[in-house]
């Protein structure tokens, strides 16, 4: 079986590959804490389930914009490389 090899016309679209290769794998966990917030929202007494609008918008807002925001967050603290110092 042949191995794959990626070929990039830049060295900026491969920066972008892999940045967003990184990323990918974060959307996951925080998508479903995300899921978890929601579940907390219900908890605490926060009950959408009667308006379809504001449940469905709250429903998918908060894990999609926890899984964006905080993936966004993780990779800029933790994976990116840090600018050389001089």
């Amino acid at each position: 079986m042949g191995t794959r090899s990626l070929e990039f016309a830049t060295e900026e679209e491969r920066e972008g590959w892999r940045k967003a290769f990184k990323k990918s794998k974060l959307y996951t966990p925080y998508f479903l804490l995300g899921v978890g917030i929601n579940f907390l929202l219900y908890l605490a007494g926060l009950d959408l389930s009667r308006n379809i609008l504001w449940g469905g918008i709250v429903g998918l807002a908060v894990p999609m914009a926890s899984m964006l925001g905080l993936s966004e967050l993780h990779y800029r603290l933790f994976i990116k490389s840090p600018s050389p110092k001089t």
